[in-house]
């Protein structure tokens, strides 16, 4: 899943305390206006939540979360306006050490940690990439690396951010690791946290969105993007999976999982496993071998449609 870095100026933060009754709703309502994710603080039996929005998208994007807001009952809705430098460094006070796998924890660069026995930790900086690691995609994405990563497979991960997915399959075992991004500033926190894990060498970074370009094979793939992305990306998959590759595919709303589960049928990628959480969606899939005439007859269609 991806955010896109801006130029110096000002943001705005929004901050509301609710109760912990109300907690699941309102997260899954921020993971669809926020998808980048958002600051929250414990107050016993309450949460404050803090987000974080462009001066520029501020006042549509305010009306609405405000509506949905005031219909909750929230309580000390507040703004104000800070500056990006301020905005990129005030939430770290809210991001502490936390295990996103069974084995694997993500430290702040600028936290402490103890590790326990076998602990596989990733030191981290996002800076003003995507990619803390807190938000449910990331988190559905990880486990399904867990489970489906081999020791010694090469990984591409489309959408790398701070490289938080792509650090995590190096720590598990992946013996090389293809990161790709959009954001030319992403790819520059995401260098510096392959160097601070000393994970640089083993570690390929790209400019770009897709899969263009690409020749290699790959025993799994992993796009942490949006749904439409993927969907997108579906009829190019199975050509850079290697033979018995995972295709990994979060950053989904529920409301676009048949149209990605659909997406990748057509193109003989069949699901084997689905996670949930709250309104978001990741899955694993694996290409199916078609018959050699199936195959000429879908590359002829997409030959044709592109003339």
């Amino acid at each position: 899943m991806r955010s896109q870095s801006t130029a110096l100026g000002t943001h705005r933060e929004i901050e509301f305390v609710a109760g912990r009754d109300s907690t699941q709703l309102i997260e899954d309502t921020l993971g669809v206006f926020f998808p980048n994710g958002w600051a929250e603080e414990d107050r016993g039996s309450e949460k404050v939540y803090r987000v974080y929005i462009s001066s520029v998208e501020f006042p549509a994007k305010f009306q609405k979360l405000k509506l949905f807001l005031t219909a909750l009952a929230v309580k000390s809705l507040s703004t104000r306006e800070i500056l990006d430098e301020d905005w990129a460094h005030n939430w770290k006070q809210y991001y502490r050490p936390f295990r996103i796998m069974r084995r694997t924890v993500i430290k702040p660069s600028w936290e402490k940690y103890e590790p326990r026995e076998n602990d596989l930790v990733v030191e981290l900086d996002p800076g003003m990439a995507f990619g803390t690691g807190q938000h449910a995609t990331t988190q559905l994405c990880a486990k399904l690396i867990e489970k489906y990563l081999s020791a010694g497979d090469e990984v591409l991960d489309l959408g790398t951010g701070s490289g938080i997915l792509a650090l995590a399959a190096l720590k598990l075992g992946a013996s090389k690791v293809w990161a790709l991004d959009i954001d030319p500033v992403a790819l520059e926190y995401a260098r510096e946290n392959f160097r601070r894990n000393s994970l640089l060498r083993r570690t390929v970074l790209r400019h770009g969105s897709g899969l263009s370009g690409m020749r290699k094979k790959f025993p799994l793939i992993v796009a942490n993007i949006v749904a439409s992305t993927i969907v997108a990306l579906a009829d190019r998959v199975p050509a850079r999976l290697a033979p018995c590759g995972t295709f990994i595919a979060s950053g989904i709303i529920r409301s676009r999982e048949r149209d990605v589960t659909e997406a990748l049928k057509k193109n003989s990628l069949s699901v084997v496993e689905v996670n949930r959480e709250g309104e978001w969606v990741a899955l694993a899939a694996r290409y199916v071998e078609e018959p050699g005439a199936v195959r000429l007859f879908r590359a002829q269609s997409r030959a044709s449609r592109t003339r």
